[in-house]
């Protein structure tokens, strides 16, 4: 259904009704509220939280791919606002997804999101990427179009040591930086780190970790990026930090490096994500490889989703 061609009050009892379906008896209903582009508030009774469609196709666009990525794409491109307390947020969330797990459920309520006007009229941005997938060659092109933007965009929200992954906070009262830290040392602890013993960062990021284990631990350290600007960023950091006789980074993928037996510890902290389940195998594989016999692999990553990958296999 175009816009131009389509009775707006139709459209928004169309809204309205997929709204009510999606989020009949789902929690935060005293909290929060789900309020239309012209103000009609159509779900929830409370202000904490407020959940704003800014369009008549917001919600198609929405739920055009039947997962949360698409769920946060709407809002990245303004389709869906937020207001008051995000952490009210993920409890609805999580109800969606699981509304919307089922092959009956899909059917129905797309029933409903079909009827709704055209697609949004936003330019979505895209990695322009080529060859095989998970192959060296597409794997470079897609880490460089997310972290090649510059080192100055990912300053704006990182820690002053630029870790980008997921923090530790011990207590309420630790700042970002006090966090990232605490992350850091735990896994260098995890991994019960040695003076002399060589270690291996696959996807090291800005370079903190290496640099906290050869400053604290006395490692001798390899890290290993994809990313030309993170390359950079590494190399001079090393430098700048005196530790150029223990730390050495590389512009190379995990699936190169081929020093076999090599390693008394590997660690990986959120990469896993990039390699993909098809390869998975591969990438343990590799690993095991470099490591030398009885040596330790921390690899920190996020599980993966229920929803989309099933429930975990039975006990063998």
């Amino acid at each position: 259904m175009e816009l131009e061609k389509c009775n707006l009050k139709e459209v928004e009892e169309l809204n309205e009704e997929l709204v009510k379906e999606l989020l009949n008896g789902a929690p935060g209903e005293s909290e929060a509220s789900v309020i239309l582009w012209n103000g009609k508030r159509v779900w929830g009774k409370g202000d904490k939280l407020k959940i704003k469609i800014k369009t008549p196709w917001s919600l198609k666009e929405a739920f055009r791919e039947n997962s949360d990525l698409s769920l946060a794409e709407s809002y990245i491109y303004g389709l869906i606002d937020i207001e008051g307390d995000i952490f009210l947020l993920f409890p609805i969330v999580d109800w969606i997804i699981d509304r919307v797990s089922s092959l009956k459920e899909r059917l129905r309520l797309w029933r409903l999101i079909r009827k709704l006007p055209g697609e949004a009229k936003v330019k979505r941005c895209w990695a322009e990427v080529d060859g095989e997938l998970h192959s060296i060659e597409r794997d470079k092109k897609a880490i460089q179009y997310h972290y090649d933007v510059s080192n100055g965009f990912y300053k704006l929200f990182l820690d002053k040591n630029m870790v980008y992954s997921c923090a530790y906070f011990r207590s309420y009262g630790d700042s970002l930086d006090n966090a990232q830290e605490n992350k850091i040392d735990y896994i260098c602890r995890k991994l019960m780190l040695k003076e002399g013993e060589k270690l291996l960062d696959i996807g090291c990021g800005w370079g903190a970790l290496i640099v906290h284990a050869a400053k604290k631990y006395r490692v001798n350290a390899v890290e290993i990026t994809l990313s030309e600007n993170q390359y950079n960023y590494v190399r001079e950091r090393i430098r700048k930090e005196g530790v150029v006789d223990r730390c050495k980074v590389l512009p190379t993928d995990y699936k190169e490096v081929d020093e076999w037996n090599s390693y008394d510890k590997i660690v990986s902290v959120g990469m896993f994500e990039h390699v993909g389940l098809k390869i998975a195998g591969l990438y343990f594989e590799q690993a095991f490889k470099l490591l030398k016999e009885r040596g330790i692999f921390l690899n920190h990553a996020i599980s993966c989703n229920y929803y989309e990958y099933g429930p975990p296999l039975p006990d063998s």
